[in-house]
């Protein structure tokens, strides 16, 4: 379990993976953890319809998160599932740091982040869907199907606006 501490000094928050099946801390609130791979801001939300998956990137909306569109989500705020969560369940969300992300292609460090033909996940192919700004690949995975989950840095990433 990641050991957590948060810019106000509270202590008492579980870990990063934290699922909640009742609220526990208000949504929006903004904490910091030290993780294996180094800190990661997250903020704490609930699980929109459908649910989320751990490393689907997800689009925040009045405390809500839901698996970001390939297509329709362009200028909001996004965050990555640390964890997965059923609909209507709480837990933390990184919005900046190392975060696992669900890829289908092979990934080269500090390759681009695109969205993927499914929503919440994404690719390294920039022909498939629009760019995540703000979010590189830490790790190569070499993905032959499906999706894994590939380390990418995040820092407060939204998804790119269609072309005029």
């Amino acid at each position: 379990m990641a050991k957590t501490f948060n810019r106000d000094g509270r202590l008492g928050v579980g870990g990063i993976d934290q699922v909640d099946t009742q609220q526990a801390w208000p949504l929006m609130d903004d904490l910091e953890f030290s993780t294996s791979k180094g800190g990661v801001e997250a903020v704490y939300l609930m699980a929109g319809t459908g649910g989320v998956v751990q490393g689907y990137i997800c689009t925040m909306d009045n405390g809500v998160a839901t698996p970001t569109s390939p297509t329709a989500d362009a200028g909001k705020p996004l965050c990555v599932a640390m964890t997965t969560l059923a609909q209507g369940e709480y837990g933390w969300f990184g919005v900046k740091g190392t975060v696992p992300l669900a890829c289908t292609a092979t990934t080269t460090v500090g390759g681009k982040v695109y969205m993927g033909g499914t929503a919440g996940q994404t690719t390294s192919a920039s022909t498939v869907g629009k760019a995540i700004l703000n979010a590189v690949f830490a790790e190569a995975v070499t993905i032959t199907s499906g999706y894994k989950l590939a380390l990418a840095t995040v820092q407060h990433p939204t998804e790119e606006a269609p072309n005029a």
